[in-house]
């Protein structure tokens, strides 16, 4: 890879944290009832920084399919790449709570149905 591809790839990754973090925030200080399920940051600093990374995995998630619902992941997915956006977006938000010590809603914990049997994303 040339550097100037890896320094467009770093600008890029940069800009999505960047907004993530910017739509996580602003979700958090509304108090926007999705953010509830995500519990608090822990107090140590490193399972706060892992913590804020799988958030910020559900935030992104929901900026970019535009989700407006009250529960972080309730949408479900349209096509081959949501389906794979949201296998992550749910794996962050179940890491998420476990350094939260947050237990996931009903809803939450209902599994995404396969397009066909033995199909794989």
């Amino acid at each position: 890879m040339t550097s100037d591809m890896r320094h467009a790839l770093d600008e890029r990754r940069e800009l999505i944290e960047t907004r993530t973090d910017a739509v996580l925030d602003t979700a958090r200080d509304a108090a926007e009832p999705w953010t509830l399920s995500l519990g608090d940051p822990p107090r140590d600093p490193r399972k706060a920084a892992a913590w804020r990374r799988h958030v910020r995995t559900v935030a992104g998630y929901r900026d970019r399919y535009g989700i407006t619902e009250d529960t972080p992941l309730v949408q479900e997915p349209e096509d081959t790449a949501q389906k794979i956006d949201f296998a992550c977006a749910r794996s962050a938000l179940a890491r998420s709570r476990a350094i939260a010590r947050q237990r996931p809603t009903a809803a939450e914990r209902r599994p995404v149905e396969p397009d066909a049997p033995n199909r794989r994303l």
